[in-house]
């Protein structure tokens, strides 16, 4: 049992791939179409939220059980950003984030790659990068945003799916960069841009 948060994480790596793939397959103007953009779209829907799930679940599962491992520490935030990144990807590939709403897909997508170049540096300083609370808020906002894209060719009739999952978008976007401020600051007093002929 006390591998089970690096199995949800694996989870989380497994189906990105696949999720994608029903994003593709269920676009008309995609090579990959197949038809039934609505049951592709709702299922879609159903492994991400399913994803996301486990997300908190591992993270829960870690901490109040201690069931921490080496491997579950590098591979959770990994999988968190294979995630993610495959997601707008593929919805910026079929054209759901249209004109001016790449922005806040590409403020994301660099937020998440320069603070997972931090915790690689941090950690190889054995120094560590705690997730703050904004960085909560901008997952749990992300996530939301992102579902609301996925299920857009099947939400829109219901709802306006896509309004929706864009004005998050912006939000999410505004919140990561809070985030990204707070994590950059924090961390400061632990990097040291001195190079070793000025520490001689």
């Amino acid at each position: 049992m006390r591998r089970l948060p690096n199995y949800l994480t694996a989870f989380r790596l497994l189906v990105s791939p696949l999720i994608l793939l029903l994003i593709f397959m269920g676009e008309p103007r995609s090579a990959a179409f197949l038809g039934y953009p609505e049951f592709l779209a709702w299922l879609a829907l159903g492994i991400f939220a399913l994803a996301g799930i486990t997300d908190y679940l591992d993270g829960y599962l870690a901490r109040s059980r201690g069931w921490y491992t080496r491997l579950g520490k590098l591979m959770d935030p990994i999988a968190d950003k294979v995630l993610v990144i495959s997601v707008i990807a593929a919805l910026l590939a079929v054209d759901r984030l249209p004109d001016w709403h790449f922005i806040p897909a590409l403020i994301i997508i660099i937020r998440e790659i320069c603070i997972a170049g931090l915790r690689e540096f941090l950690s190889n300083a054995q120094n560590e990068l705690p997730v703050s609370f904004s960085g909560k808020i901008k997952t749990f906002i992300q996530i939301f945003a992102l579902g609301f894209m996925i299920a857009a060719p099947a939400g829109d009739t219901l709802l306006p799916a896509t309004t929706i999952g864009l004005t998050l978008l912006w939000l999410a976007a505004a919140v990561t960069v809070i985030s990204a401020y707070e994590y950059v600051r924090g961390v400061m007093p632990q990097l040291d841009f001195s190079d070793d002929e000025d520490s001689k």
